[in-house]
């Protein structure tokens, strides 16, 4: 049962990601071009506000670790205690966010100081509503965890499915009838409440969850706010860069940089989602091992998904590095040309550490959440610190250069550092197996787009695509014989046999 709960949730998974990236590259330039950049750069502004307050702080990861153990002994009880104390908390952090949203709004014309005089009312505006949103919606987050725990990913990844259609389809609709950034947002307000009530009505009502706010439990309450410290920090800065980098380009430079950059991060977003569809799958397998303390099969987990992860991250890198130039200008004008050097800065570090989220959640795991925390938090300080010195002069590029810098120092050298001699894990093993045998088909690819490109000039979107065909391809082709062994080819095999 697990394993076909495992093989829905990772198939539902992929099939979200290709939704999210096919939608997102029709639906981004259109967005773009029918709002215009002032516009759109509001509707990024307004976007990166939700992100970065409503980031996850880490108490959903701790309720699958935690609920886990309840649900395996049978206590249902003590998972109403933890459901109960945990919604107190986000209550608590909810009025906190309430009270930062009045004061943000209060310094918005002091903040943005290179915005326009439009485009701070029109923010004004944006602004209450993804901060209403963001209140409403806060609360139900460490409910998320409960889908991990109780084995129904699959359902969550179904409803984020239905939810991303519906986004595209009533924000084309509305758009169509009246063009304002503001009826985008509040589309997307809807939705996402919509969504999330029925998340939480499903997971209570299916689990029999009852919670009770007058619910008290020393040891629940010791577990959750002790571990969460770390955990906050560490999920915070995991994905601060693309959060507030928008916000910060729009305090030092402009609106034209902060659209650029929103080409780029969306670029790596896509990305993200595809290395990062097992995420939470392996949680529970990867919780029995630590309790078992079995390191060796949390290293070759960590190969098996790394592997597939490396293999399906290198066609989308590889393919921007080769035909990036041109996706950009055929996608959204040649005018943003510079979010292409965003991307190769921004998906340079990305080979490594998007390869290794299985080691990742062995740090909630093992409880070294910790050495992870203060890693992440390193990199955000001297992403931040790089891009207020580099924005100014070099805008969108200035901020990507930041978080490449911190993420070689941090992700690739000081979290390898930390899966190694904090959680056991055979790094090195993990590179030869990973990255070392698949080096040879990925540099024959990188080569292969470089000459593709080179030898056919003409440049019109039909040849493009047939560039990036003939690339892909031979891509796939490089990665089944001189790269998958023996046990991912008859995987292969047998998806490619099953009628």
């Amino acid at each position: 049962m697990e394993c076909n709960r495992t093989k829905l949730s990772s198939v539902l998974s992929y099939i979200m990601i290709i939704v999210n990236i096919t939608s997102g590259l029709f639906f981004t330039p259109w967005l773009m071009h029918r709002l215009g950049t002032s516009q759109y750069a509001i509707y990024t502004l307004g976007m990166s506000i939700i992100s970065y307050l409503t980031i996850e702080l880490g108490i959903s990861e701790i309720v699958t670790r935690i609920s886990l153990k309840y649900i395996i002994v049978g206590n249902r009880q003590q998972v109403n205690r933890l459901m109960s104390i945990a919604i107190r908390i986000y209550l608590m952090i909810d009025i906190l966010i309430l009270i930062l949203a009045i004061v943000m709004y209060f310094f918005i014309d002091s903040f943005f100081t290179n915005l326009t005089l439009s485009e701070i009312d029109l923010f004004r505006n944006v602004f209450i509503i993804c901060a209403a949103t963001v209140i409403v919606i806060f609360w139900e987050i460490p409910f998320e965890g409960l889908y991990a725990a109780y084995g129904k990913i699959y359902v969550n990844r179904l409803v984020g499915l239905g939810y991303k259609l519906s986004y595209v389809l009533v924000t084309v609709i509305s758009i169509s009838l009246y063009n304002s950034v503001i009826i985008v947002v509040l589309c997307y307000a809807v939705l996402t409440i919509s969504t999330k009530v029925f998340l939480y009505l499903y997971i209570t009502r299916k689990n029999n969850i009852v919670i009770d706010l007058h619910t008290h439990d020393r040891e629940i309450t010791k577990n959750l706010l002790g571990m969460s410290g770390w955990i906050i920090i560490a999920i915070v800065s995991s994905r601060y860069f693309y959060a507030i980098i928008p916000t910060l380009l729009g305090r030092f430079s402009n609106s034209f940089e902060i659209t650029t950059f929103s080409v780029a991060s969306a670029v790596e977003g896509y990305l993200f989602l595809f290395s990062n569809a097992l995420n939470g799958i392996f949680l529970p397998r990867i919780t029995r091992m630590a309790m078992s303390n079995d390191d060796e099969g949390i290293t070759d987990l960590l190969i098996r998904i790394g592997r597939i992860q490396l293999m399906i991250i290198s066609c989308i890198i590889i393919g921007i590095i080769g035909f990036g130039q041109e996706f950009i200008s055929f996608w959204v004008g040649s005018e943003y040309k510079n979010a292409y050097v965003c991307l190769i800065l921004i998906l340079i570090p990305c080979i490594v550490h998007l390869t290794q989220t299985v080691a990742l959640e062995a740090t909630f795991a093992k409880n070294r959440i910790r050495e992870r925390a203060i890693v992440y938090a390193v990199g955000t300080i001297i992403s931040t610190v790089l891009t207020c010195i580099l924005a100014p002069e070099f805008g969108a590029i200035g901020a990507a250069i930041g978080i490449c810098v911190a993420e070689l120092l941090c992700y690739e050298i000081g979290m390898n550092f930390v899966y190694k001699k904090m959680l056991n894990i055979n790094i090195r093993h993990f590179f030869v197996q990973t990255h070392l045998k698949l080096l040879p088909p990925l540099i024959i690819s990188l080569m292969t787009a470089f000459v593709v490109n080179q030898l056919i000039e003409e440049s019109t979107i039909i040849v493009f695509l047939t560039e990036v065909g003939i690339w892909a391809a031979i891509h796939l082709i490089l990665l089944y014989t001189l790269g998958c062994n023996t046990s991912e080819k008859d995987v292969i095999k047998a998806i490619l046999m099953y009628r």
